[in-house]
């Protein structure tokens, strides 16, 4: 049970608002609720870690061609750009 309870207080699927009245009542579901939101929280999870993934590599392939594709006068500016662009994107994803 504490594995699950984690698994809500750590997900994306819900609100906060949301996770205060699943843990409160938690408890009180059957076993086969507790494995259905389990599994439910698990797939949700993978596919939301699955689709950031994707997303970060998306736009990491877009700044690499701009800083590719950057005059020889511009490139430096534009990796360090870029780096702090990719740096912003890990921040706010993770």
């Amino acid at each position: 049970m504490q594995n699950l309870k984690q698994k809500i207080k750590e997900t994306a699927l819900f609100s906060d608002e949301d996770k205060i009245a699943i843990l409160a009542a938690v408890d009180t579901y059957s076993e086969e609720d507790t494995k259905a939101l389990e599994t439910i929280i698990d797939e949700f999870d993978g596919k939301y870690k699955a689709s950031i993934s994707e997303y970060k590599k998306s736009v990491y392939e877009v700044l690499d061609q701009i800083v590719g594709k950057a005059k020889l006068q511009e490139k430096k500016r534009m990796e360090t750009a870029a780096s702090t662009i990719k740096a912003g994107v890990d921040g706010i994803l993770s």
